[in-house]
């Protein structure tokens, strides 16, 4: 999503294809005049492993990337695109192994 730009219908811009519609995730409009939000462009185009805290330090941080902050927006929670979505995969890499081991 760093490089991604979505454009909907409505002249909407927005980083995240799951949050099209939903004006916490628009980062700007394309018309009649383009307009973006600076502050929000910059919190996506920063969201990264190295800038949220508690992504700095955590064992999954390469393979989980910060997580989807939609899986929040979708859970009901309003998406703040600086906090972490974490997955629990302590929980889904001991679930594969296990399925993968009944298999040997």
């Amino acid at each position: 999503m760093k490089n991604q730009f979505i454009l909907d219908c409505k002249s909407n811009i927005y980083k995240c294809w799951h949050g099209i519609g939903n004006n916490d995730y628009r980062i700007g409009t394309f018309y009649p005049e383009y307009e973006i939000n600076k502050e929000k462009q910059d919190a996506w185009a920063n969201r990264s492993v190295k800038t949220i805290e508690k992504c700095k330090d955590c064992k999954y941080r390469y393979i989980c990337g910060t997580g989807c902050p939609a899986a929040k927006h979708m859970s009901e929670e309003k998406m703040n695109v600086y906090e972490p979505s974490c997955v629990p995969f302590d929980e889904v890499i001991r679930t594969i192994i296990l399925e993968k081991m009944k298999h040997l």
